[in-house]
This record gives structure tokens, sequence and C-alpha cells, in this order.
């Protein structure tokens, strides 16, 4: 998901990129007040638990997209497995970079592609 893709879904669409910054924004707030309450002390396991809860379920349909891919190109197979954990974490940092590409997307005033420059407002 590119800047430019959202600072266009932004212009055209607004309730969508507002939904998808709440969407978005809650999950990493969950996230980290999950990581937040796991530093406070073993009394807070439980809770810290249930706010990671759709992390770590996040992680496993990861691995279960992973698993079907791998199992789609078996030819890959090789080279996959050098980054299957890499490409499963990858999953936690999807959230905080959509949060960064709304909130640039938000400053950005054009977009250039293709050596072209188009204005949005």
């Amino acid at each position: 998901l590119t800047t430019r893709w959202v600072k266009l879904v932004k212009h055209y669409f607004r309730k969508n990129i507002r939904f998808a910054f709440l969407i978005y924004g809650f999950k990493a707030l969950v996230f980290l007040s999950g990581l937040a309450l796991i530093l406070a002390g073993p009394a807070y396991v439980f809770p810290a638990a249930l706010l990671l809860l759709p992390s770590v379920l996040g992680l496993a349909r990861a691995g279960w997209r992973y698993h079907v891919v791998e199992k789609q190109f078996p030819e890959y197979r090789q080279e996959m497995r050098k980054t299957r954990w890499t490409i499963i974490f990858l999953e936690f940092l999807v959230m905080f970079l959509v949060l960064y590409n709304i909130a640039k997307a938000k400053r950005m005033k054009s977009i250039s592609w293709r050596g072209r420059e188009y204005r949005l407002g």
C-alpha cells in the first residue's frame, strides 16, 4: 500500500479513508496497550493476553496465508522458507505502515506518477 494510492483513496473516498484510519488506529492502540500491560507487571497478564489476541490471530492468519501460497507454488518452496518468519511477522508492522501512509497522504498536495505531477488538492 503506497502513499500515492492512499492519497487517491483519500481524495475520492474520504469516508473510507477515515474508516481505515479508525480501524488501523484502533488495532495499533489495542496492540500497544497489550504490550504496555505486559510491561506493567504479572498482575496484568490476563488483560494483556486479551488485548494481544487480535494480533496473535493476525499472525495465525498470516501463517495460513503463507502455507497456502507455499502449496500453490511448490517450485519456490526453498526460497520462500528462507524468509518465512519475516513474512509472517510483517503482519505486526502493516498497521503502523498504513497509519503512516494515511498521515502522510493527508499532507500531500499532489502525486507523481510515471514522471507526471498530478495536483489533487
